[in-house]
């Protein structure tokens, strides 16, 4: 029993992680193509860490900062600015409702203030080994990409920004929705269809 009980969940843990993949490859598509049309330059690696979030948080979602269980203080800042961006950015209609101790802007000022206490708690660990490394001839080779650190700093500088981009992508799905819904199913997949061929 207990044997057959761990092939179930290898098995359902392997389709977990391919359902998440897709899932992320899917958004990360998406954004690019919606920041590209809305024209907002958003970075590559930023779009790629804001997509893995949305696919990691897709089911269940933490509703208030406090709900986050994290030991490790690095994880903690993550998680919070994490959160705190997916509810500012999709939810911000649920954080601005009457009689909320907590408005928007405390979930932007924690997002913020989370990501830079990331960013801040990885530089002062590894930040003097990676900006040694960034010396060596090996580092040039690499693509201009953030370092993982960087990345943090930089989602705490442009916040609102990165929100913004959530909350518009948002409307515009919802507004795509309401308009498939107007029509009757066989409508729909030629509409679909006219999309994807553009």
């Amino acid at each position: 029993m207990i044997l057959k009980f761990k092939i179930f969940e290898k098995e359902f843990i392997s389709m977990r992680n391919k359902e998440l993949d897709f899932l992320k490859k899917h958004l990360n598509e998406t954004l690019k193509e919606f920041s590209e049309k809305e024209e907002i330059s958003i970075s590559v690696q930023i779009i790629s860490y804001i997509s893995g979030i949305l696919a990691e948080y897709y089911r269940s979602i933490p509703r208030y900062l406090i709900d986050i269980n994290e030991k490790d203080a690095f994880r903690l800042y993550k998680a919070r600015g994490d959160v705190s961006l997916i509810l500012v950015g999709f939810f911000s209609d649920w954080l601005n409702r009457k009689n909320r101790p907590l408005k928007e802007e405390d979930y932007i000022n924690a997002g913020k203030f989370n990501y830079w206490k990331a960013y801040y708690y990885l530089d002062k660990r590894y930040g003097d080994i990676i900006k040694a490394e960034k010396e060596k001839d090996y580092f040039h080779m690499l693509n201009n990409s953030f370092l993982f650190i960087d990345l943090f700093k930089d989602i705490s500088e442009n916040f609102e920004i990165y929100t913004d981009l959530l909350k518009r992508y948002r409307l515009e799905s919802e507004n795509l929705s309401k308009f498939f819904d107007s029509f009757n199913p066989a409508r729909v997949l030629i509409f679909e269809k006219l999309f994807k061929n553009k």
